[in-house]
């Protein structure tokens, strides 16, 4: 299990893709999107993903919490939009790195035909980092994230985007200062 340094959780509360603030992203850039495999992270970006797309995103990754506040109803009756339902447990402000792998490598049998919710018990903020680091070699996608009181963050797989997830997991692991990640 990887735990997040408590000085290196500065570094994540800037967004690693493009930030669309408020709900822009749904109302004037939905185009933006195209036709690519989309993972959505956070059970609010899911639910308005899914309202606003009119269809499941190719994996949803949900803990049934906005802001570490339970959320009942928010999501209800999301699960038959999707093929398949998978759990996995992170507690908060880690990655439990094996874990998450295990059910990765899983969902790329079938990925992206075959829609996957992932729900997990603890919390899904940092498992934007390792899903990153395992679809970014499977073709073009993209990837979206609430930024709390923000907006939504959107990703897409690219060589810097993998870069940048290598080195907080990097940092994560060996917990060594960061100095430069350009």
């Amino acid at each position: 299990m990887l735990r997040l340094p408590t000085w290196a959780r500065s570094l994540l509360s800037k967004p690693i893709g493009i930030l669309y603030r408020g709900d822009s992203l749904w109302k004037d850039h939905l185009h933006i999107l195209g036709k690519k495999p989309t993972v959505t992270v956070g059970d609010i970006v899911t639910r308005d993903y899914i309202k606003n797309l009119g269809k499941a995103p190719s994996l949803a990754v949900i803990d049934g919490k906005t802001q570490r506040t339970i959320e009942s109803g928010a999501l209800s009756g999301i699960d038959e939009l999707f093929d398949e339902t998978k759990q996995v447990t992170n507690l908060p402000g880690t990655v439990n790195i094996w874990e998450i792998r295990a059910v990765i490598s899983e969902v790329l049998l079938g990925f992206p035909n075959i829609k996957t919710l992932l729900k997990v018990s603890g919390e899904e903020d940092l498992l934007v980092l390792p899903i990153l680091l395992t679809l970014s070699g499977h073709g073009d996608l993209n990837m979206l994230y609430g930024q709390p009181n923000r907006g939504v963050v959107v990703i897409r797989t690219s060589p810097s985007s993998r870069a940048l997830a290598e080195a907080v997991t990097q940092v994560m692991e060996a917990n060594l200062p960061i100095y430069s990640m350009k």
